[in-house]
């Protein structure tokens, strides 16, 4: 299964050529024989085409990683050491025997899986080396900061409008009460609204927080308590308490965050695909793409 990846790796590199139009890839050596059994021969034009319109694009897309990782970092003695002791860890998983951890995990020899888990060490730093290299722009999309918020909406059996609680608590807050003793007494406990009283890392991209909280966060200068605000639909209102903004002091936690992001690895690949002049021109591979992975076609956006 390994090596069919070496071979796609091949085709793939074509694809990188520049190119537009409805156009329909042909490899140069498409009439050489990859392999035969007995009178049956798979040439490479067959494998691109059975590959081509089946495959969704998760091969395309795996080895695409595979050539920017290698591509953009070096394989120093450091990474080296690194991928050889996370190839024992795995052993280690299987009683240390090489051959049945081969067979469980689909790897024709240690020599692919070694390789695989080389290419996966180097794919973290590269994680860090656009993290670096980016930090300006993504701080500014995403603006880290640490904060907890006070949820005040309608609650059943409720004895005053929840516009009233959220006064009360600010008022309470303004006069020095603590943000603990103010959140326990007006947040439900085990409720939702007491995970948001919690500090957390905020982004602008986390579901969690109302549409509102976001909007006010974009104008926060400083750290500090805001004033009470209602949501669009006038059917809640929060209390926000930001207690950290710094960038320099949020860097391990934001950048943490951002390589649990599924959002982060399509941004990546998108800017390296983009820096590399990554083009498509088989209209149906770019027609998989388009479907599966369209962050991925970066000559879209330059149109």
């Amino acid at each position: 299964m390994k090596k069919i990846n070496l071979v796609i790796i091949t085709l793939i590199a074509a694809l990188l050529l520049a190119g537009c139009g409805d156009a329909s890839g042909k490899l140069s050596d498409g009439n050489s024989v990859i392999f035969q059994v007995g009178n049956t021969k798979l040439t490479k034009n067959e494998f691109y085409e059975t590959m081509r319109d089946h495959d969704n694009g998760d091969y395309i897309v795996k080895d695409l990683a595979k050539l920017l990782v290698n591509k953009e970092i070096e394989t120093t003695d450091a990474i080296t050491k690194e991928a050889n002791d996370v190839f024992d860890e795995v052993i280690g998983e299987y009683d240390n025997d090489l051959a049945k951890a081969l067979q469980t995990l689909g790897y024709d020899s240690e020599e692919d899986l070694r390789s695989d888990i080389l290419d996966s060490v180097k794919s973290d730093y590269l994680v860090d080396k656009y993290l670096d290299d980016n930090w300006s722009a993504l701080t500014a999309k995403y603006l880290p900061a640490k904060i907890r918020v006070l949820t005040f909406t309608t609650q059943e059996n409720e004895t005053e409008p929840f516009r009233a609680r959220a006064d009360k608590a600010y008022a309470e807050l303004k006069s020095g009460v603590s943000f603990d003793e103010v959140a326990k007494k007006y947040m439900p406990e085990g409720s939702g609204a007491a995970s948001l009283a919690a500090e957390a890392l905020f982004t602008t991209d986390t579901a969690k927080y109302d549409k509102a909280v976001v909007e006010y966060m974009k104008t926060v200068v400083t750290p500090g308590l805001s004033e009470v605000f209602y949501n669009e639909a006038k059917t809640s209102c929060y209390i926000v308490y930001v207690t950290n903004n710094n960038i320099s002091q949020l860097k391990s936690d934001f950048s943490n965050y951002l390589k649990n992001s599924d959002a982060i690895t399509e941004e990546l690949y998108g800017f390296y695909l983009q820096k590399y002049g990554f083009r498509v021109y088989d209209i149906n591979i770019y027609n998989i793409l388009k479907t599966n992975y369209p962050n991925y076609l970066v000559q879209d956006k330059e149109k």
